[in-house]
This record gives structure tokens, C-alpha cells and sequence, in this order.
């Protein structure tokens, strides 16, 4: 990725949908996550990259249309540019596949990602809520 175009994926895969599970604990502002991202692989590639922030991958994993599984040989955060590479010792080849992601994060005050805010009841007693932008 150039650095004049840092914040945005190459277009060698396309998202079709997208199954997302986050369980936050308003507590200790952290949560986990869950997600399957069906894709559209358009050109051969070894790497899948995802925009990311502040996320701690746990697992990842590629099924592609013919059941094979694929496990990434190296998943690494690229803070600067916002990112995750998901990086496969063989090259994956045009067609569909879902991408399974298992990860976890901080609810923090920063409004990036998923967040938490707070706002008052109606007694006016503080409350903390988890929220997100969607972008």
C-alpha cells in the first residue's frame, strides 16, 4: 500500500457481507468479536488486508468455495495505517471464500471503532453505553 493512498484497500478483494457478534463488558471496557466476511476474491493474492484499529486478532481463517480451509501463516496490525494483513503461505485464487475472524479490543473514549460514551438517564444518573459509527 502506497503511503498518498495509506487509508485505503486494494481492490483485489471485495466484501460481500458481513456477520459481526461484539459482546462488550461495560465494566471493564473491553470486548470481543466475532465475524464472518463473505468475499469475492477478484485477482490471485497471498494477503487480505482489513481496516482495523486498536484490535487484538485472535484467530483467522479463509474458507474458500470448495470447503478448504485456509490458516493464515502471519497476522499482523499496521497502526499507522489503520490495517490488518492476513498474510497465506499459498496463494489463494479468484472466487469466493468467507473469512472468519475471532478478536478483541478496548471500548475507548477516542470515538473510532466500536467506543463507549456515556450520557445521562432520565434522573440524571450517568450511564455508559457501547456505540460505534459504522465506518
Amino acid at each position: 500500500m502506497t503511503s498518498s493512498n495509506q487509508f485505503r484497500l486494494p481492490d483485489d478483494i471485495v466484501p460481500l457481507n458481513h456477520r459481526l457478534t461484539l459482546t462488550p463488558d461495560l465494566d471493564s471496557f473491553l470486548f470481543t468479536g466475532e465475524e464472518d466476511i463473505s468475499i469475492e476474491i477478484i485477482r490471485p493474492t497471498k494477503n487480505i488486508f482489513l481496516n482495523a484499529i486498536e484490535l487484538e486478532i485472535h484467530s483467522a481463517s479463509l474458507t474458500i468455495s470448495d470447503g478448504t480451509i485456509l490458516t493464515p501463516s502471519e497476522v499482523s496490525l499496521q497502526e499507522e495505517s489503520e490495517t490488518v494483513t492476513i498474510t497465506f503461505d499459498e496463494t489463494i485464487q479468484p472466487g469466493q471464500g468467507t473469512l472468519n475472524l475471532s478478536f478483541s479490543g478496548t471500548l475507548n473514549d477516542q470515538l473510532r471503532g466500536f467506543y463507549r460514551s456515556e450520557y445521562q438517564d432520565p434522573d440524571g444518573s450517568p450511564r455508559i453505553v457501547a456505540t460505534t459509527q459504522f465506518e
